[in-house]
């Protein structure tokens, strides 16, 4: 025996719920208003499961921090480039950049794609973001904003989806912090008390503590010590709810162990 998977689409688990309730015939179609509300239900329904810790997704996330800057919005502003995403790609400069640069050569544009958030570390340790403009070949892409100093050969470049940002998680957990030579180092994870009771919140150094502050559509998270070097990266895992389906025949983006509970309610 093969183990079945259902993958229903949203508008199975509203029409199988409206037969449920005997809102329509056999045979027969519910009408459009009673599509809506049935949708607005289970949505609620969704959300209301989500509050008790069912129904999340945990994801491993990379935030890119700045130097001097200690409180980052998630999801991002759409002018803060530095948000982070789940997934970044790595290439390298492979002809020396300096000042007032549009063209980037590095060793391989594979995974760059235009509109990409892009970060090139510079010769004085600072990084310098912007987004590409477009890719020219294999080598090389351009960028929007102009190199403001010399990037030498070999230095790192980072670049990820700007579609593919960070969602505002439920939860923040196991956060590390990632140092120049690639190493992850345990940091710990406080409450907004201990944040709040910290002296001086904007001392430089290099950071041991996170704090997040979750509010209605987004989310803030507090880096202590403020980073003292843009290089530094954190990891973390964020625990971020399933999303609702906005298209009728989209699937429902939930376990198949879900769909009896979706449909009765109960």
């Amino acid at each position: 025996m093969s183990d079945s998977t259902l993958t229903p689409v949203r508008n199975t688990i509203v029409y199988g719920a409206l037969r449920l309730v005997g809102a329509y015939a056999s045979g027969n179609s519910p009408n459009p208003q009673q599509v809506e509300d049935a949708s607005t239900a289970l949505q609620m329904f969704i959300k209301s499961l989500q509050i008790k810790g069912l129904l999340h997704t945990k994801r491993f996330v990379t935030l890119f921090l700045e130097d001097g800057k200690y409180k980052y919005r998630i999801p991002s502003h759409a002018t803060d480039l530095t948000y982070g995403a789940e997934t970044y790609y790595t290439t390298a400069m492979a002809t020396a950049g300096v000042a007032t640069d549009t063209s980037i050569v590095v060793d391989s544009t594979s995974d760059i794609t235009a509109l990409d958030v892009v970060a090139i570390t510079l010769d004085d340790n600072s990084v310098h973001w912007t987004t590409v403009s477009s890719v020219t070949d294999t080598t090389t892409f351009v960028v929007d904003d102009a190199l403001p100093s010399a990037a030498a050969v070999d230095n790192v470049v980072y670049n990820y989806r700007a579609s593919g940002g960070l969602v505002r998680p439920r939860e923040i957990e196991s956060p590390t912090r990632v140092d120049t030579s690639g190493y992850e180092v345990p940091i710990n994870m406080i409450g907004r008390e201990e944040y709040s009771f910290q002296v001086n919140k904007t001392t430089e150094s290099t950071p041991v503590q996170v704090y997040y502050d979750r509010q209605k559509d987004t989310g803030y998270l507090y880096v202590w010590p403020t980073p003292n070097d843009d290089r530094l990266k954190l990891k973390m895992t964020f625990e971020q709810p399933l999303l609702f389906p906005e298209d009728p025949t989209d699937e429902m983006d939930f376990p198949d162990e879900y769909s009896e509970l979706l449909k009765y309610g109960t």
